[in-house]
């Protein structure tokens, strides 16, 4: 068994002298490889081209901002102007439903009393007409 173990270690050991030549080509081919690859340039130019980037990229999200705040005013304007324009309608309403109404009648009588919690007659008929419609 021993002599097997022997000749074992001997033919390694062969293996081992005959593939060092060829570790050796590799490993100089490597070398070669790693010397051969571009390394990246930095310079001036390199730096003006990232920094012109990075400011024209900076410009226009402030634009993208500016514009989206825009947006949003004009969104706001929009709702305050419909928000005016149902107000002024539903006081067209309540103006007509004052003139209309009978004081002397059920209705009217509720409606003094009811008014009676606010500034004027039209800001109580404007509250009431606006809970009918949303009733």
């Amino acid at each position: 068994m021993d002599s097997i173990s022997l000749e074992l270690q001997k033919l390694k050991g062969q293996s081992s002298k005959e593939t060092a030549p060829v570790d050796d080509i590799l490993n100089d081919v490597k070398t070669k490889f790693q010397q051969q690859k571009p390394k990246p340039k930095t310079g001036a130019k390199t730096d003006f081209i990232l920094n012109s980037l990075k400011s024209q990229y900076e410009q226009k999200g402030q634009v993208e901002g500016k514009e989206r705040q825009k947006q949003q005013l004009e969104e706001i304007q929009q709702k305050e102007l419909l928000r005016q324009r149902k107000r002024k309608a539903i006081a067209r309403k309540a103006r007509e439903w004052l003139n209309n109404l009978d004081p002397m009648s059920e209705e009217g009588f509720w409606f003094e009393e009811f008014s009676s919690a606010y500034d004027s007659k039209l800001e109580a008929a404007i509250d009431y007409l606006q809970a009918l419609d949303n009733s």
